[in-house]
């Protein structure tokens, strides 16, 4: 091997970087190394550097050595960072001082080393993982679980009940004052006493007093006497009720009689009955309590119970049972805090 008798500037550099790098530790192969900055060996490694920067090889291979026994006592050399920090340094310092064999033979222990770090990073990242194997659920565990799953479930399905109880009752609850509150406006209208709908001559109502005011027209005249005979002689109880049974009370000409709903009330006139229909029915439901629904569907004049439920479901967005059930739950709640 030839050796000039002088290194020049470049080569001293890149000795000296080489071994700076080294000192920063650098992981080679996934290898995770510590620092040597705060051990002797480090420091002993350092001085070693700064002495290769000043030409002084001899002193610099001396100082490696001893650090590199350092490190070897303590630390494991398999590794890249005692091929860097000491190995390498060495086979360079002997390179300077013209000692080719001695170079040479630091040559084959650094590639001796290397290899065997090679071959660790290898074999630790080629290790067969193990796999744990599920063991079998026995019967027993597999009911406890089945169970454990069911009674989750039942939980969950009780509480949406409860709670799906809960809003359908404040629903219900708003709904029957609600109708209870068009009760009260239409005993106004029309004259109704109390909650059972009679006809009250002797009592003022606004359909009444708006019939007698001077300022109404022919045809407003015309269907408030109208809707005063279906009232007051409960015309809207026969199942059976037409038209031309209204003309025979209240003479309309049959071009104007579906007018007169539409434009006044808003709505058909077998819709309208069936709405005064729906207002007996709830003072039957609340007045009597022993009526079946039955015999309060024919009271009120529908034609069967099918169209009853579907009118009153349509009316007032709850069946006439429900409505029964909230009316009382409300009265008996409202009693009570009316004895206290």
């Amino acid at each position: 091997m030839k050796v000039s008798g002088r290194c020049p500037v470049w080569h001293q550099m890149a000795v000296g970087m080489g071994c700076l790098l080294a000192l920063l530790c650098i992981p080679v192969y996934g290898e995770s190394t510590d620092l040597l900055s705060d051990t002797p060996c480090g420091l002993q490694s350092a001085e070693a550097t700064t002495l290769m920067l000043k030409g002084n090889y001899e002193e610099a291979l001396a100082t490696y050595r001893r650090a590199g026994k350092s490190y070897a006592s303590q630390n494991d050399t398999v590794s890249q960072l005692y091929i860097t920090c000491f190995l390498y340094p060495q086979m360079e310092a002997l390179e300077q001082l013209h000692r080719p064999e001695e170079a040479l033979a630091m040559a084959r222990r650094i590639m001796v080393v290397k290899d065997a770090v090679i071959a660790r990073y290898k074999k630790s990242h080629n290790q067969p993982v193990e796999v744990s194997t599920p063991t079998a659920t026995s019967p027993a565990e597999m009911r406890d679980m089945l169970l454990g799953m069911l009674a989750v479930l039942l939980l969950c399905a009780l509480f949406g009940f409860l709670y799906y109880r809960r809003v359908i009752r404040r629903k219900n609850r708003a709904q029957v004052e609600t109708i209870d509150r068009l009760m009260r406006y239409k005993r106004m209208v029309y004259g109704y006493s109390d909650k059972v709908l009679k006809p009250d001559q002797d009592t003022a109502c606004a359909l009444r007093s708006y019939l007698t005011q001077d300022k109404v027209g022919e045809d407003e005249r015309l269907f408030g006497k109208v809707v005063k005979a279906i009232v007051d002689k409960k015309l809207y109880l026969n199942p059976g009720l037409s038209r031309d049974d209204i003309i025979a009370e209240v003479y309309v000409p049959k071009n104007k009689f579906a007018q007169l709903f539409q434009r006044y009330v808003g709505m058909s006139f077998n819709r309208y009955i069936n709405s005064l229909r729906m207002d007996e029915a709830v003072a039957l439901l609340c007045e009597h309590p022993e009526y079946t629904i039955e015999s309060i569907s024919t009271a009120c004049g529908m034609s069967s119970m099918q169209t009853f439920y579907r009118v009153f479901i349509e009316t007032y967005g709850l069946t006439p049972t429900e409505y029964r059930r909230m009316w009382l739950l409300e009265s008996a709640a409202g009693n009570a805090e009316t004895d206290a």
